[in-house]
């Protein structure tokens, strides 16, 4: 009887014993340990939970070795989603793509809003979210002057592929007769699409006050440059000016005006240098390029002063021009005391010095 007793206690011994040892020998699974390397390094990586972390789902042949070290993990080049793996020690490495599910704050709309409608940011919030998000949604900080495409719902995560760039354009409130002027009170300033619009459409308002209409126009058109002549300043003739009188401050002065400015007209006469008229130029009307041309700085039978400069000795010595003369021009004069004929060359305004 103590004999049997004895073979039941060693047998529960080595039940137990054998229990024991099948679960310290149970294998570590390399895909398990490699799932918890790759984690752990994104997740320190991105500075995220590692919970965020997943690997895309393995081939069935995927089998990596139980390294002796640590998986050696990196991002592949540049890629957010690409990890390139390796174990050294068993010469094995292989590629693997992640995904995150992000936890951020998301701009969704806090109404209903029509297509057309100008969206600011206060009528977007912010709601906390955990999923994978688009790269195109819209930054609410930075959203600029923009209109919906097409109407959206509360709730709705706002994408830029929602909103479209927009505009001011100028709407005319009421009718205006041709050569009438614009007042602020004539229009109302609206935001629209800018593929609605037309380049000529886009303006500063400035450009409407003191304007006048080029034509009638009615209630509810969309104003472009072309339906009005805005005030500009340009250079007009004060007086007759003679064909080849010189052109000057004397005969001219800046006006405004609502006629339509031509491309050509002068709006500085100081660039033009010394000019003089090329047919007879009436008062009050506009000085056009086409209408003046280079004048002489010396002319024909008017005094001139030669310099001389003999080392520290300027001598000035007076003279007749017997030609017209541009700056630079080699020319003739006449001495009126010796009568001697002089060449020299036109250095200014009724002044000459000898070539060299």
């Amino acid at each position: 009887m103590q004999i049997r007793w004895l073979k039941l206690l060693l047998i529960s011994f080595l039940g137990c014993a054998c229990t024991v040892w099948s679960k310290t020998d149970t294998p570590v699974d390399p895909k398990i340990v490699l799932e918890a390397a790759v984690k752990q390094y994104v997740g320190n990586s991105l500075e995220i939970s590692s919970d965020q972390v997943s690997l895309r789902p393995l081939h069935p042949s995927f089998s990596p070795p139980l390294c002796a070290e640590n998986f050696k993990i990196s991002f592949f080049e540049k890629s957010e989603n690409s990890l390139l793996v390796e174990c050294k020690s068993a010469k094995w490495r292989s590629y693997i793509s992640i995904s995150i599910t992000e936890i951020r704050d998301v701009p969704v709309y806090i109404g209903s809003f029509e297509r057309g409608h100008p969206l600011t940011s206060k009528e977007l919030i912010l709601e906390r979210m955990e999923g994978k998000f688009s790269k195109s949604i819209i930054d609410r900080k930075n959203l600029g002057l923009v209109v919906l495409r097409r109407p959206v719902k509360p709730g709705q995560i706002a994408l830029t592929t929602d909103i479209e760039k927009a505009v001011v354009a100028h709407k005319l409130i009421h009718d205006v007769e041709a050569k009438s002027k614009l007042t602020a009170s004539s229009i109302k300033k609206i935001i629209i699409a800018e593929s609605r619009t037309t380049a000529n459409q886009i303006f500063p308002t400035r450009l409407i006050n003191g304007s006048v209409a080029a034509r009638q126009l009615r209630a509810g058109r969309l104003l472009s440059r072309i339906d009005f002549n805005e005030r500009k300043r340009a250079l007009f003739v004060t007086e007759n000016i003679r064909y080849g009188s010189l052109v000057d401050n004397t005969n001219t002065e800046m006006r405004s005006t609502n006629d339509k400015i031509p491309r050509n007209s002068v709006l500085n006469l100081s660039t033009l240098g010394r000019v003089q008229a090329v047919r007879l130029l009436r008062s009050d009307t506009l000085l056009r390029h086409s209408d003046v041309r280079p004048a002489p700085l010396v002319r024909s039978g008017e005094a001139t002063t030669l310099s001389i400069k003999k080392g520290s000795l300027n001598i000035a010595v007076t003279l007749i021009a017997q030609e017209n003369g541009l700056m630079g021009d080699l020319i003739k004069l006449k001495n009126p005391d010796s009568g001697e004929n002089v060449v020299a060359r036109v250095a200014g305004v009724g002044k000459v010095t000898l070539p060299n």
